[in-house]
């Protein structure tokens, strides 16, 4: 099983621990017993004395974990990993524009889905109304004592995430190959994870063309498990996809498995033989799917023509750790080295005066 290394470790939890396979050091829970859920808590901002009073208190509430956190640059990298069931922000240690910094850090991570937040100060003031309106916390304590907080944490765990927009969509991403759907939405679909939508990866053939088919299959997957989505193959013949209505039938049977709102194909302006057939079955199958979309392949040709363009400034470097797990790949197409994904991102950012960015052809879209 693949894990990021930056996947927070977990310093506090109550009852049983597990060390990885690989013998890192590194420590998870351990699994609970059936009908338990383990509620993750990332604490920021914590004097140490506060945080070892909180561990003592801690230990005696079940199936918690604590995990404090003490640079802008650790806030972010934890903010994308773990499903945190509440945050806790203690500002009494802080100057306030250290405390803007790591609200900054907190809030693009949760734009979408926001767990619960528990913000700490030392009195009302002027300064700490402001946080309040950057956070909007669920829970605001003033000078509380370790009893108030841990009664505070066991209600804000039981208190499900605020989503910010609309539902949670169903997202399918066409692939012709094992690698093509996170060289070209490689942060699209990170952004999709971090709204908590469901997504789904069909990759029509097992690309042994590029390469030995049962690891490229073993990469697909550990990406797909990466990414936190569902991946069928078609298992159709690499570089001779061939007849439509194959494609057709395989595709077709995954839209009416999964009802997807989105979808993402190839682009028709593509050199690729097998591209060009994705696209012309997706096009055919995915008739009732409310929004379809077309990314750019390294084998796109000049009659590509976005319409759209999707901000991934902030995903770049998880796209790029998308890329990086097609090991076989990686090491012998120049496109997917990570100055090549950060350049074609950089180059269409132009058009949208964003940084990074991923176009899209527009075939049908409902908003």
């Amino acid at each position: 099983m693949f894990r990021s290394p930056l996947l927070p470790q977990v310093l506090f939890q109550s009852g049983p621990r597990a060390t990885t396979p690989e013998g890192s050091g590194v420590t998870y829970p351990a699994p609970l017993p059936e009908g338990y859920e383990l509620k993750c808590i990332l604490a920021i901002g914590l004097s140490d004395a506060i945080a070892d009073g909180l561990r003592r208190q801690v230990s005696n509430m079940s199936n918690i974990s604590l995990r404090t956190v003490d640079t802008v640059d650790t806030v972010a990298a934890a903010c994308n990993h773990l499903p945190w069931h509440a945050i806790l922000c203690d500002t009494r240690t802080l100057a306030h524009e250290d405390t803007v910094r790591w609200i900054e850090a907190i809030v693009p991570s949760f734009a979408v889905i926001q767990p619960p937040i528990i913000l700490i100060g030392e009195t009302p003031s002027v300064e700490f109304a402001e946080l309040q309106v950057r956070l909007a916390p669920q829970h605001v304590l003033f000078a509380p004592s370790l009893e108030t907080i841990c009664e505070t944490i066991s209600t804000a765990v039981l208190t499900p995430p605020r989503r910010r927009g609309g539902p949670p969509q169903t997202i399918l991403a066409i692939g012709a190959h094992p690698d093509d759907v996170e060289i070209a939405i490689g942060g699209l679909l990170w952004r999709h994870r971090q709204q908590r939508d469901h997504i789904i990866l069909l990759i029509m053939t097992d690309g042994e063309g590029g390469g030995p088919r049962a690891k490229r299959l073993q990469e697909a997957e550990m990406a797909a498990a990466h990414l936190g989505a569902d991946i069928h193959f078609g298992h159709l013949r690499d570089t001779m996809v061939g007849e439509r209505s194959d494609a057709i039938s395989i595709i077709e049977a995954i839209i009416t498995r999964y009802q997807p709102t989105i979808v993402y194909t190839h682009s028709l302006a593509d050199r690729h033989q097998d591209h060009r057939t994705v696209h012309q079955a997706t096009m055919v199958a995915s008739r009732s799917v409310p929004s379809v979309y077309g990314y750019q392949a390294p084998s796109s040709d000049l009659q590509f023509h976005p319409q759209t363009f999707v901000d991934v400034t902030d995903q770049m470097e998880r796209k790029i750790e998308l890329v990086s797990l097609h090991k076989t790949q990686a090491a012998i197409r120049p496109y997917m080295r990570p100055d090549h994904l950060r350049s074609t991102a950089t180059y269409w950012g132009r058009f949208a005066g964003f940084r990074s960015v991923e176009p899209l052809e527009v075939y049908r879209e409902v908003v």
